[in-house]
């Protein structure tokens, strides 16, 4: 049961580590399962018919695992013969964010194998194996991304005290009156934080920034969310606007991107022409690609693919606040 290109995400069970010598494989039917397994499958798959299920008999232990869905939509279930789920086979862009940012910055433009979700301590972490170039690599991350053993683990730089400067970033953390935020290149941290500091969150459906409360609400704001510091500390944003624009490719020298905008508006490009020029991005945007009109992969970051795409080819750049590039696509599948 091997599965290549996509991502399995496994609940651990606790169950102990075994080195198998023999295993045997065929295909059952669903009256052939046990009542227990057939169960699980059947709740995880819904009202998508299964196509395949497989058994596999290792050293006499025996697993079950179902395929359902198709393209992006592909879903995979292993189950042990007591009917217990091992986990999910889902795609790399349902991993989260964090995580999925950290294996694409170590991977480049190497395909993910596997990736498990496992419990530890009472804490969850992943385990992710990829080959980039001639290097098989694998690599242990937390739910932050934060890689714990293995690949190659850039040291997160020091935190700068911004003091009463403005500023923006990915959460990482509010403790003891702290605010620590990813910037796009360096870490960055606010000290002594008024307990009385306002802070705001993007709402969606008001379209606007409504308010929170005070600074004690930060300590529960999820890692990784966009948050802007305004000068003196005076108020604090969470979350921001999410927007994209579409045009071609014309350049992408020095991690900085040149595109031809589309549909920008009379008055934008009366004042600025359709020329747009964004900021060197930070390490690790994900990029996806449409091959022949398909569903977007993804195919890499920006570092890695960027530099190899052809002048005039469509680019999709999706953001959320300033320069806080989310996302990046190659190309138009046939059904948008």
């Amino acid at each position: 049961m091997k599965s290549h290109h996509i991502i399995t995400v496994l609940t651990a069970l606790g169950l102990p580590g075994y080195t198998f010598a023999e295993s045997t494989e065929k295909s059952v039917t669903f009256n052939e399962l046990p009542a227990s397994v057939a169960t699980v499958i059947k709740a995880a798959a819904g009202s998508t018919k299964v196509f395949k299920i497989q058994m596999e008999v290792e050293n006499g232990i025996t697993t079950y695992e179902a395929i359902w869905g198709s393209g992006g939509q592909r879903r995979e279930i292993h189950v042990t013969g007591d009917g217990k789920s091992l986990g999910v086979v889902i795609p790399l862009a349902e991993v989260p964010e964090l995580v999925r940012l950290a294996i694409l910055q170590k991977s480049g433009a190497g395909r993910v194998a596997v990736l498990e979700k496992k419990l530890g301590n009472g804490k969850s972490f992943y385990e992710a194996s990829f080959q980039n170039g001639k290097d098989s690599i694998e690599m242990k991350l937390d739910e932050n991304g934060k890689v714990l053993e293995g690949g190659t683990n850039t040291p997160a730089p020091d935190n700068a005290d911004q003091k009463d400067k403005s500023g923006y970033g990915k959460f990482v953390s509010f403790k003891d009156g702290t605010l620590t935020l990813k910037g796009n290149y360096s870490g960055l941290l606010w000290s002594n934080i008024p307990e009385k500091t306002p802070v705001v969150h993007w709402d969606d459906a008001a379209n606007k920034y409504v308010p929170s409360g005070t600074a004690e609400v930060l300590s529960k704001v999820e890692a990784g969310t966009w948050t802007t510091v305004a000068p003196n500390k005076e108020l604090i944003r969470i979350g921001a606007k999410k927007g994209q624009t579409t045009g071609t490719f014309v350049s992408f020298k020095d991690d900085r991107l040149l595109m031809l905008g589309k549909d920008l508006g009379p008055s934008f490009t009366k004042k600025y022409g359709n020329q747009l020029h964004f900021h060197k991005f930070a390490a690790g945007v994900p990029v996806y690609e449409s091959i022949d009109g398909g569903e977007y992969q993804p195919v890499g970051t920006a570092e890695t693919v960027l530099p190899k795409v052809k002048e005039g080819t469509v680019l999709t750049v999706h953001g959320a606040g300033d320069d806080n590039i989310t996302r990046i696509d190659i190309g138009v599948p046939k059904s948008k």
